[in-house]
């Protein structure tokens, strides 16, 4: 732990490292280079450090709602921001703390938590508006809610899969579920995403045995270098994070 001065977004990385032993969470946070999904793995991690990172004090004692956590991989770098995390999920997730209904209602009252933050749900939920409305129920006045999900990606339900977004797309959700959106930022240009699209639906589909891990290794280095080339904002990125505030 840190003991001067606000955590960077190395020192977070380097604990998060160190501590988390959980191979459910690690393949979630980090992934070697060559790695199926190691350009957006270990870039959203990067996302959420960043934005831990920039709220800086906004977050210390402030209760933070994990909406859809699955296994909570993000968790642990928020508490040592100082917050209070709750896991919520539908189903019997043992690693959250309220269950969802199924109409997306949270066992909250109105303006309850400073933060809501949710990683790769959206696309999952029937109705995304019912899903944001209630995270803007549920946030204080000059709350945030931190998202992210997939603009292209191959289809994968666990246990659904309904939606895909382009940037103009959900900003406009956020928008009208009431935020004012601040920042709306991307994980692989619209070229590199395809590279990953067509990689990953043929891996789902068993296309590539006995040569896995050459196919991922090479993908990988054309993503890489495809997205050094690009220096523009596309609109249909392979994962889109965006931020808004409850006015």
């Amino acid at each position: 732990m840190p003991t001067a001065g606000p955590l960077t977004i190395g020192q977070l990385r380097r604990l998060l490292t160190s501590e988390e032993v959980d191979p459910a969470r690690r393949a979630r946070l980090f992934e070697p280079f060559g790695g199926p999904r190691a350009e957006v793995v270990n870039c959203l991690t990067e996302a959420v450090l960043a934005f831990i990172v920039n709220e800086g004090a906004a977050l210390k004692d402030a209760a933070v709602l994990d909406y859809g956590c699955g296994v909570m991989p993000y968790a642990r770098a928020f508490t040592l921001a100082g917050a209070r995390v709750l896991g919520a999920d539908i189903g019997d997730n043992r690693s959250a703390q309220l269950r969802i209904a199924s109409d997306s209602n949270l066992p909250l009252v109105d303006e309850s938590v400073e933060y809501v933050v949710s990683f790769q749900v959206l696309e999952h939920v029937p109705v995304p508006s019912d899903y944001l409305a209630e995270a803007h129920r549920v946030l204080k006045l000059g709350g945030k809610l931190f998202l992210t999900t997939h603009g292209l990606w191959p289809y994968h339900p666990t246990p659904t899969d309904y939606h895909r977004w382009t940037r103009a797309g959900l900003v406009r959700e956020l928008q009208q579920a009431g935020f004012e959106v601040q920042l709306a930022s991307h994980i692989l240009n619209e070229y590199s995403a395809a590279v990953q699209f067509f990689v990953m639906s043929g891996d789902y589909r068993g296309a590539w045995r006995g040569c896995r891990a050459l196919v991922h290794f090479i993908a990988h280095c054309v993503i890489r270098l495809l997205e050094s080339c690009a220096h523009h904002e596309p609109e249909l990125p392979g994962v889109l994070c965006i931020q808004g505030v409850k006015l």
